[in-house]
């Protein structure tokens, strides 16, 4: 009896302190895609017939709402934007055909939920529209009578007019989430991202809760049930279709699904995590296949002998640029609103134009956490130019110049940053790997001088910083004038 009150207590203990019982510890086998490797947090993905579409949260990036598509799930390509005014803090959209039309349903912080349309999703978009209601995370989805919904967080749901421009009424709540263990380490409730579709005789709503970011084992993706786009939900006896158990394993804070059904007629999940002790790299886009149980609801197709695996799949990373182009790259974008006339591309050269003294930065998505950077650059003697690696205005790094003058530059420089004059400053370089900064500058490209002052940017991210976003690599520049960036120059390693 000793013993097994011994065993029962242990069995207790380590329940306890994991937050789940040895039977969902299969349920964390891992055997995931990964399709968009950087910040691409929010997938919403659209299936038109035999081709795919996707945007993501694009935060204070702009132009915002980068469109992607793919014919197979995996290979995604960039093929545009569908936000060029930028109307605040662009969180968890929703793409969706209505007819012969397409939607971006999506909420802008701190303000209200928008919508842009097209006719083709290579746009052009048209310009956003207010639909004057608070909320987060708008999800779409029509009922068998023709009527239209608009989702938002916490269960709340109305009804659109019918050109889906315009809500016929103020939003109620008619879902009140699944009910997770209470020992489980998450960050809050936060029932957000509904997304909904219909299949054989079910509407199903799948959405988030545990909080995006925080614990490793905080976010996941639950799904309910009914007969009507607007409930009653039944939530399904497989909660939580995903999830992070435990922080050994590779991806954190897994939530946020899609679920799309596949070229092959199968279906998928297509949802965000945060690699494991790789949290300034963003939230990135994963894939796991799903089976339609018998009784008729979505599972994980996993088998728990299986070898746990991730598959990485290659798709838009930063290159470098020699700015011999007609227009910008498409991989670069701005911090909060720049006006684009401001920018120039001119004989191989990409010219900057700055009147005023507020922070800019024109950065990428980084598709690898290790690499370096360079750039040559002439500034007018009233502009401090420079290459950093960017999080946000309250989060960033890097070296810079101005006039005749070098220096280390970020929002939190321990012991102070010396400043150096040097006759002729033309080439800054930047290296980070594995979070460790380091910064050079040169004359001529060729004999390079280490800045004395390197830095660790491990806590650049959410968790310590807020405000979503990823270290990413760019070009900054503040003050009245004109900045010249000749060949930017990227090698991952």
């Amino acid at each position: 009896m000793r013993g097994l009150a011994t065993a029962s207590l242990l069995f207790i203990l380590q329940f306890s302190a994991t937050g789940q019982s040895p039977a969902s510890k299969n349920r964390s086998t891992e055997n995931s895609t990964v399709l968009l490797s950087g910040d691409y947090a929010d997938p919403s993905i659209l299936k038109d017939g035999k081709d795919y579409y996707m945007t993501n949260t694009s935060i204070n990036y702009f132009p915002g709402l980068r469109v992607w598509h793919s014919t197979d799930l995996k290979t995604w390509k960039p093929i545009g934007y569908a936000l060029n005014r930028f109307v605040g803090e662009v969180w968890a959209p929703d793409f969706i055909k209505y007819g012969d039309t397409y939607y971006i349903y999506f909420p802008a912080y701190p303000g209200t939920n928008w919508v842009v349309t097209a006719k083709s999703p290579y746009g052009p978009w048209s310009e956003p529209i207010d639909l004057k209601v608070k909320g987060i995370d708008p999800g779409h989805i029509v009922g068998k009578d023709g009527k239209r919904y608009l989702y938002f967080n916490d269960g709340k749901v109305a009804e659109l007019n019918d050109d889906g421009l315009s809500l016929k009424e103020e939003p109620k709540k008619v879902y009140n989430g699944w009910k997770y263990p209470e020992n489980w380490t998450v960050e809050c409730m936060c029932a957000e991202s509904p997304k909904l579709h219909y299949y054989k005789g079910w509407f199903y709503l799948t959405s988030a809760q545990g909080g995006t970011a925080g614990p490793s084992t905080s976010h996941m993706v639950v799904q309910a049930r009914s007969k009507s786009p607007t409930g009653p939900w039944e939530n399904s006896p497989y909660n939580p279709i995903v999830h992070t158990y435990s922080s050994a394993e590779k991806w954190w804070s897994k939530g946020h699904g899609t679920i799309v059904q596949k070229p092959d007629n199968g279906w998928s999940v297509i949802y965000h995590a945060y690699e494991k002790n790789n949290l300034p790299h963003g939230r990135q886009v994963l894939m796991e296949d799903l089976e339609y149980s018998k009784d008729g609801w979505y599972k994980l197709k996993r088998n728990p002998k299986a070898e746990s695996k991730t598959v990485v799949v290659k798709n838009l990373k930063t290159k470098s640029d020699d700015f011999n182009q007609i227009k910008l790259h498409e991989q670069w974008q701005f911090s909060e609103m720049y006006d684009l006339k401001n920018v120039q591309l001119q004989n191989g050269k990409l010219i900057l134009l700055s009147d005023n003294d507020s922070i800019k930065a024109m950065h990428t998505t980084a598709a690898t956490s290790n690499y370096e950077i360079q750039i040559e650059l002439t500034a007018d003697s009233t502009v401090e130019a420079g290459l950093v690696a960017y999080y946000r205005d309250n989060g960033y790094a890097g070296i810079n110049i101005k006039g005749n003058r070098v220096s280390r530059v970020g929002t939190s420089l321990k012991y102070g940053s010396p400043a150096f004059t040097v006759k002729s400053i033309r080439f800054l370089k930047l290296k980070l790997q594995d979070y460790d900064l380091t910064m050079s500058y040169s004359s001529d490209g060729v004999k390079w001088i280490t800045f004395p002052n390197s830095m660790n940017l491990q806590t650049y991210q959410h968790n310590n910083l807020g405000r979503f976003s990823s270290l990413k690599p760019g070009i900054y520049w503040k003050g009245k004038g004109k900045l010249i960036i000749d060949n930017f120059k990227f090698t991952p390693f």
